[in-house]
């Protein structure tokens, strides 16, 4: 179903970037999140370029904008770029049907200049960089984990972009809908830190048997072990531990975009996620997400610091981002 249309608020409010953008009224490429991540459709894209210039009128300051999209096929595999270019704002974003796909903004209206650059890679973690008076450099798991990580500047920057290229969809409703799904989902795989463990080590046994057996339970407990293999260390597997992960996260990709059971399975034990999210829960939701991870034998390290009754204040040690 389609979202409910914009309101005047929505439509006037100051945006860094015109909404709805080239890219929405484009047909030439198509977006969709899956698994969290943006992913442009390797099957429904065109080929050609087409740029226009308007004028902004979300501020107060009517500027002109120009925009540019190109879309390419080299080999059978779809790649775009788009530009955005005014006297306050520079964007660009380029996309290929294999998964990559790179942000980089420019606020120029700032001093210093504002400028975040999220880069996404196939089966590596989103890293950002930001760049000005606050500079943060962090890597995350999915683009809902970005949305928690840095919510002012993701709302303002990134949101009306990624709204813009999985147009009807909005990632704010349904990273929502997950979220809620993830906390009261009584079903989530309990599969714990030492079983998880152990299959990951047999992948490199000297037995086929063995690697073949570990592999085939990894695959049938399904995504919700996405973020515990994608939290891997690398550099610690042996080739063969490789190629089967990645054999196995190839096959659980899904040709169809993401809704919000799916990522409630997804982020359901995905500690950076719950991390990020602490300060987003109440008393008693922290209560059970880390009841939820003691008993998989993680230590979820959440813990609440609010002591007034109506405070509903959490916060995380040892997180993720490096600010």
């Amino acid at each position: 179903a389609d979202p409910p249309p914009e309101t005047t608020a929505d439509a006037l409010r100051p945006t860094p970037s015109p909404t709805p953008s080239l890219i929405r009224q484009n047909a030439a490429a198509n977006f969709h999140l899956i698994l969290g991540r943006v992913q442009l459709d390797p099957v429904r894209y065109r080929k050609g370029s087409q740029s226009l210039d308007r004028v902004c009128l979300g501020d107060q300051s009517h500027r002109s904008v120009r925009e540019t999209i190109t879309v390419e096929s080299v080999r059978g595999i779809p790649t775009m770029h788009y530009s955005l270019s005014s006297s306050l704002l520079a964007v660009s974003i380029n996309a290929d049907g294999r998964g990559y796909f790179q942000i980089d903004l420019r606020d120029l209206a700032q001093s210093p200049p504002l400028r975040i650059v999220v880069t996404q890679r196939p089966d590596t973690p989103i890293h950002v960089r930001c760049e000005g008076s606050e500079p943060k450099d962090y890597k995350v798991d999915t683009w809902l984990h970005l949305r928690l990580a840095d919510r002012e500047r993701f709302e303002h920057y990134l949101e009306p972009i990624v709204d813009d290229l999985t147009w009807p969809h909005r990632i704010s409703t349904l990273g929502d809908a997950a979220h809620q799904m993830a906390i009261a989902s009584p079903d989530i795989e309990a599969i714990t830190e030492e079983k998880f463990a152990g299959w990951i080590e047999l992948l490199r046994s000297p037995k086929q048997s063995d690697r073949s057996e570990a592999e085939e339970s990894i695959r049938q407990v399904g995504i919700s072990l996405l973020p515990r293999i994608r939290a891997l260390d690398v550099s610690r597997l042996d080739m063969e531990q490789r190629v089967r992960l990645a054999q196995i996260q190839r096959q659980w990709k899904p040709m169809a975009e993401d809704n919000a059971q799916r990522l409630a399975q997804v982020l359901g034990t995905d500690v950076q996620y719950w991390r990020l999210a602490a300060k987003r829960l109440d008393r008693s939701e922290v209560a059970l997400v880390d009841r939820r991870f003691r008993n998989l034998g993680i230590d979820s390290k959440l813990k609440i610091i609010a002591v007034e009754p109506t405070a509903r204040i959490a916060s995380t040690e040892n997180s993720s981002l490096s600010r």
